[in-house]
């Protein structure tokens, strides 16, 4: 998931001038066993390397990120997990090659994502993870440069939560 951020904020600056970015999103996570998952969240990212991916269904669970950073902020497990981002995509070189195209592939730490474009807006995200588990992410009411407050991106940890630093 690190660098899934990166990638919607260069796919949404392959469409236009990107200020801010907000979709509802549906990921389907199937594993090699063949157990499958589907998870419902909004996304919003904005053009200052910051991005909240916010899981509503079957579980709560905001995920938090910035240049050097992600936070992973989970309700139910009452914790908060923080961790460093070490390698991060070129989004530069990401835009000049995905520039025109319906779909674009990129390969970072050894995963390939295929990325793939509807109307120049991110449609859907497509992986397979260091476990097997082939993972589809699906875009839908996707959003440019609509205003977003700021704080929408400031992480929101109860007192009480666990705070676990990876």
């Amino acid at each position: 998931m690190r660098i899934l951020w990166l990638l919607l904020l260069g796919l949404s600056l392959h469409a236009s001038a990107f200020e801010t970015l907000s979709s509802t999103f549906k990921q389907t996570l199937s594993s090699p066993e063949g157990t499958t998952i589907v998870y419902h969240g909004t996304l919003h990212a904005n053009a200052h390397n910051q991005a909240l991916w916010s899981y509503t269904q079957p579980i709560e669970k905001q995920i938090y990120f910035n240049d050097t950073a992600v936070l992973i902020v989970e309700p139910e497990l009452e914790q908060a997990i923080s961790t460093s981002l070490e390698t991060t995509q070129n989004l530069a070189l990401f835009l000049q090659e995905a520039s025109g195209k319906k779909t674009h592939t990129v390969e970072h730490e050894g995963v390939v994502y295929t990325i793939t474009f509807q109307d120049n807006l991110p449609y859907t995200v497509t992986y397979q993870d260091v476990l097997e588990n082939n993972v589809v992410i699906e875009f839908s009411n996707v959003e440019l440069n609509e205003p977003l407050p700021l704080d929408i991106f400031l992480p929101h940890v109860p007192s009480h939560f666990d705070k676990i630093r990876q």
